[in-house]
């Protein structure tokens, strides 16, 4: 029986940054595991502060095209942001200014889980800001 660390292993050493995709649609079931994924990941002190939003419709894609034209083919987009209107959002980032950067890790820990996640079920990713 193969281990799940070998299992592990194999798709990080599997997956890469892709700018082009086919175009295909990624079904919803899958998108929702993906973002389970992320809202899996640690945040500090637990605090939860991440959001997703997925963009699926031609209209809003185009316009991220304008932005990032290097994303073909692509036929969803999940937007990870923090939300630094919670209470303890404010007092443990926003004040303290060596804790700033916070956010982002928790934001890059997310995006670890839901790019692995997304790869064992064959969707292609690429993280981009």
């Amino acid at each position: 029986m193969t281990k799940y660390s070998e299992i592990l292993l194999e798709l990080i050493k599997e997956r890469r940054s892709v700018r082009i995709f086919n175009g295909n649609k990624v079904p919803q079931e899958i998108i929702m595991k993906i973002i389970e994924a992320g809202i899996w990941a640690p945040t500090g002190c637990n605090n939860q502060e991440l959001k997703f939003l997925v963009i699926e419709n031609e209209k809003d894609l185009k316009k991220i095209l304008e932005y990032k034209p290097f994303f073909k083919g692509v036929s969803t987009v999940l937007l990870v942001f923090y939300d630094m209107s919670l209470p303890r959002s404010h007092k443990m980032y926003a004040q303290r200014k060596g804790q700033r950067h916070l956010p982002d890790i928790d934001g890059g820990l997310a995006l670890s889980n839901m790019i692995l996640y997304a790869k064992s079920e064959g969707v292609d990713s690429c993280i981009f800001r």
